[in-house]
């Protein structure tokens, strides 16, 4: 089916065996079986976890050729591909102008994204916690956290040595 060839397409992402994805995408078309956004964007984060635009241009070309327009997980991907903090702001901003940020699990996965930037540049000001807190309320709104999130705030703050802020986010 086609839900479970995207679960196999997903671990061979997981495990980066990307030639196994590869092989899936050609044989569920073989099959017949109908992809969707998803089945593309399974494939599109897997060039953007290792920042491969070139496959990544491949991939979306292919989307739309086969009728199927981006949609936020796509946007995230896209995001996720450019290590550049500034080509991540321009995407979110433009995700910002479609609506694609009014999907909560679009502005989870993209907060995921930009968190370690947004920590790093308040601890390199010297901000507190709840300047921190508010500054990611006001910008993504009360929503941007996610686990995924939270985690990697406290592995910024644990890598610089604060443990106690490490307590105090982890009770936030």
């Amino acid at each position: 089916s086609r839900t479970a060839c995207h679960e196999a397409m997903s671990y061979f992402i997981r495990i980066n065996r990307i030639e196994d994805v590869r092989v899936l995408f050609v044989r569920m078309d073989m099959m017949g079986l109908q992809m969707s956004p998803d089945t593309f964007n399974i494939m599109l984060r897997g060039a953007a976890k290792s920042e491969d635009l070139h496959n990544f241009h491949f991939i979306l070309h292919l989307m739309l050729k086969r009728g199927f327009s981006p949609n936020g997980i796509t946007w995230d991907a896209f995001m996720m591909a450019h290590p550049d903090m500034r080509v991540k702001i321009h995407v979110l901003n433009c995700m910002k102008k479609k609506g694609l940020l009014n999907h909560l699990s679009t502005l989870k996965a993209v907060c995921e994204q930009l968190v370690i930037p947004e920590i790093e540049h308040s601890l390199n000001l010297g901000k507190t916690q709840e300047e921190f807190v508010a500054h990611m309320d006001s910008n993504y709104s009360e929503a941007w956290l996610s686990v995924d999130s939270g985690n990697r705030v406290l592995h910024s703050l644990g890598a610089r040595g604060l443990i106690s802020r490490c307590w105090e986010f982890l009770h936030f």
